[in-house]
């Protein structure tokens, strides 16, 4: 890690987010043909911003969550931190799956630390449990199934 990386606060990162959150996806009409299928895709697309960022919000609030823990979880390394800016690497369509990445990222973040001491059976349920209670039933099972 860098000199910047190590110093970025929690502040930094989730601020960073937020901005990576609201790029425009950048997706081409011409890549469709069809209006009904390019608006289909805005709105899913929409739909991935809201949840990121209000997935966003719960790992913001929560004080016992880290700067090092929001780096900890960077799905699978194609959600990077620069030191300055966030960074994703598409696997096959940046403009669909930058977003959801975050969200992805930010579940993976409170997962564990609403995981955090918890043992035995049935953990998944209580944690989608908890997410359900939280974020809502949509934003529980679309990332904590």
């Amino acid at each position: 890690m860098n000199t910047e990386t190590q110093t970025a606060t929690k502040e930094q990162l989730i601020q960073g987010l937020y901005r990576f959150v609201a790029k425009r996806p950048g997706l081409e009409f011409g890549n469709y043909g069809d209006a009904r299928l390019y608006r289909a895709e805005l709105r899913a697309i929409t739909r991935q911003r809201h949840e990121a960022e209000r997935l966003l919000a719960a790992v913001a609030l929560r004080q016992g969550i880290t700067a090092d823990d929001v780096l900890r979880f960077t799905g699978g390394g194609r959600l990077t931190w620069g030191g300055k800016e966030w960074d994703y690497t598409a696997g096959q369509y940046w403009c669909t799956e930058y977003r959801r990445a975050v969200a992805v990222h930010c579940a993976s973040i409170l997962r564990r630390y609403w995981g955090d001491g918890m043992t035995g059976d049935g953990i998944g349920e209580k944690l989608r449990k908890i997410a359900r209670n939280e974020l809502g039933r949509g934003i529980a099972s679309r990332y904590f199934n």
